[in-house]
């Protein structure tokens, strides 16, 4: 064989391989991504740059920086990417697919600032410019998002103003183990769910009345974690305290308070202090006897087990071989394990447990729910290992745990003399 022929081969072969490498490597990138394994995909991204196309690695990177909190890092990715399609020729269904990512991936950054008209104007983008391909579904769903801004577009966005100390709040555990805070507008006081669970914070439309806030009318239904529907109205407080921490600017969904009354438990919820406002205090410590420390300094640490899914904190949960993803939400009397954890050990769980047929609580009120319960529920969070005697297993789809293998509840946060939640460096710490 002539030493040019040769030369050739050993090219192909080397195109060929390397061709196969990067469409291997794409491939585990797109599927990662989609399935918000951002823990994995950050540390595949780093091990891989060489062997992932350009366009691959901007646009995972831009999805991971943000929801690891670098927004600005996110944004130069972003921004890389629309350089290199901008000098490519697309085809329709890919530039439609593209501009949609970009723009709700600025919707989602946006969100972060509190910027209420970019997140209008980047979903409404979504819906005018790039629905090709979107089910009906999806695109009510886009509409309600552009129902629910649109409205508050003028708003200017929250901000917090904590006192130059420590601050603690005298918070309370009822008797399902909510976490309830004490808050204040005007000269009305309530005790409120502090809850990492609530995308937004909510409040009944009679205390809402009572502490004389702003209602906007609006058009939209929020689906509840128990796939009841809602159709709240919105209002707003520019000035909201929690315990010593003044908030200006706070949106809260309006639910009537019968939506929010379970008479069958004889309970009711007046109000729940959510993400966003958690979100801003930077660092919170809880104690085992429920008061609640708001540092004035976060405690810087290394490491992240936390990644922030728009509004809602995401856990990295080790058990046995299994790496999982729970959301963080302390409005829960309990841990759970979602639907995908379900169809992923679907055999022996049916095989090893029973089925049970329980009452599932949410905003807008009770419903059945198909569940199973595991026993001695091993887990390591960070550097700390830990067993649940028990943990329920949910067989319903539920839409919100899709994605995610369950949800942490207080259950496992009880379990420590002090939580630290640190939304600075992205960490959960649970110390014993």
């Amino acid at each position: 064989m002539k030493k040019k022929n040769l030369i050739l081969i050993l090219c192909v072969l080397f195109l060929t391989n390397n061709f196969k490498i990067f469409c291997q490597n794409d491939s585990i990138c797109s599927n990662l991504l989609k399935n918000k394994q951002f823990f994995q995909l950050n540390d595949f991204l780093k091990q891989n740059k060489k062997t992932v196309k350009p366009q691959t690695y901007f646009f995972s990177q831009m999805f991971v920086q943000q929801a690891f909190g670098n927004y600005k890092k996110a944004e130069a990715f972003a921004n890389k990417l629309e350089k290199y399609y901008s000098k490519k020729t697309l085809t329709d269904s890919l530039w439609q697919n593209v501009n949609r990512s970009l723009s709700s991936f600025y919707a989602l950054n946006a969100m972060q600032k509190f910027d209420y008209a970019k997140v209008a104007e980047n979903y409404e983008k979504i819906i005018k410019n790039f629905s090709n391909g979107l089910d009906s579904t999806q695109i009510d769903n886009y509409e309600n998002t552009v129902a629910l801004f649109s409205t508050l577009k003028n708003i200017p966005p929250q901000k917090i103003n904590r006192p130059p100390k420590d601050v603690e709040l005298q918070s309370f555990r009822n008797k399902f183990n909510h976490l309830l805070v004490p808050v204040v507008r005007g000269n009305v006081q309530s005790q409120f769910v502090f809850d990492t669970g609530a995308s937004f914070a909510m409040i009944s439309d009679s205390i809402a009345q009572l502490m004389n806030m702003t209602i906007l009318p609006v058009d939209i239904k929020v689906l509840t974690s128990t796939h009841l529907q809602i159709q709240p109205k919105l209002a707003v407080a520019d000035s909201f305290y929690v315990g010593d921490i003044l908030f200006e600017n706070v949106v809260f969904l309006v639910s009537p308070q019968s939506d929010l009354t379970f008479e069958q438990v004889d309970y009711a919820i007046y109000g729940l202090v959510g993400f966003p406002q958690i979100m801003q205090m930077q660092e919170i410590r809880f104690e085992q006897t429920g008061k609640i420390i708001v540092p004035r300094k976060a405690k810087r640490q290394s490491g992240k087990n936390m990644f922030l899914d728009g509004y809602n904190p995401v856990i990295e949960v080790f058990n046995q071989n299994d790496t999982l993803l729970f959301r963080l939400d302390t409005g829960a009397k309990t841990s759970e394990l979602s639907c995908k954890y379900f169809e992923k050990h679907k055999e022996n769980i049916l095989q090893n447990t029973k089925k049970n047929q329980v009452m599932r609580g949410g905003a807008g009120g009770l419903q059945e729910s198909e569940e199973y319960t595991l026993k001695n529920f091993s887990y390591k969070i960070g550097k700390t290992i830990g067993t649940l005697p028990e943990i329920s297993v949910i067989a319903n789809d539920y839409e919100f745990s899709r994605l995610f293998d369950g949800n942490l509840g207080q259950d496992i946060l009880l379990q420590y003399k002090e939580i630290i939640l640190n939304f600075k460096d992205l960490y959960l710490k649970l110390v014993k």
